[in-house]
C-alpha cells in the first residue's frame, strides 16, 4: 500500500512541470497554457475585460476545443480539400490584417491628418452618393430630403 501511494505521489510531482506548461491533457495530448494567453490577448485588445469568469471560460473552450479536434482528426477532416482550401483564405485573412496592422502602427493617423468639413445637409447627400464624402454627422429634428433619400437608397 505504501509502495502505491509512494509511486502515486512520485508520478504527481513528476507530471507537475508538465502541469505548469499545460492547461490540461485530453487523450494524452496536452493543451498549452501559451492558448489561454492568446485567448486572453485577444479578448483585452477588443476592450474587454477578463474576469476570473471570463478565464474559466477560455479555458472550457480550449478543452473542448481540443476534444473536437482530436474527433476531427480521427474522422481524418483535417485531410480533406475542403478543410485546405479554407485553411488557405484562413491563412489569407490573417496575413493580410497583419499587413494592415503593421501599416497602421507604422503610419497611424494624427489629428491634424482629419479634417472636419462643415457643410449643409442637402451637400452631404450629394457628396456621400458621389464619393467624395464618407461619413456625415447629422444632429437636429428631422433629416433634410437629401439625407432620407441617401438613406432609402
Amino acid at each position: 500500500m505504501k509502495k502505491q501511494m509512494l509511486s502515486a505521489a512520485l508520478v504527481a510531482l513528476l507530471a507537475m512541470p508538465a502541469l505548469a506548461q499545460n492547461l490540461a491533457v485530453v487523450n494524452g495530448k496536452p493543451v498549452p497554457s501559451s492558448r489561454v494567453k492568446a485567448l486572453q490577448q485577444q479578448i483585452e485588445a477588443s476592450g474587454r475585460p477578463v474576469t476570473p469568469e471570463v478565464l474559466a471560460q477560455i479555458k472550457e473552450e480550449l478543452i473542448a476545443r481540443e476534444v473536437f479536434m482530436q474527433e476531427a482528426r480521427k474522422r481524418g477532416l483535417d485531410a480533406s480539400d475542403e478543410y485546405k482550401a479554407q485553411i488557405e483564405l484562413a491563412r489569407q485573412t490573417i496575413l493580410i490584417r497583419q499587413l494592415f496592422a503593421d501599416f497602421q502602427k507604422k503610419n497611424p493617423v494624427t489629428d491634424a491628418d482629419i479634417k472636419a468639413e462643415y457643410i449643409k445637409p442637402n451637400q452631404a447627400g450629394d457628396k456621400m452618393k458621389d464619393g467624395a464624402l464618407d461619413a456625415f454627422f447629422f444632429t437636429g429634428g428631422a433629416p433634410a430630403g437629401a439625407i432620407a433619400e441617401l438613406a432609402s437608397s
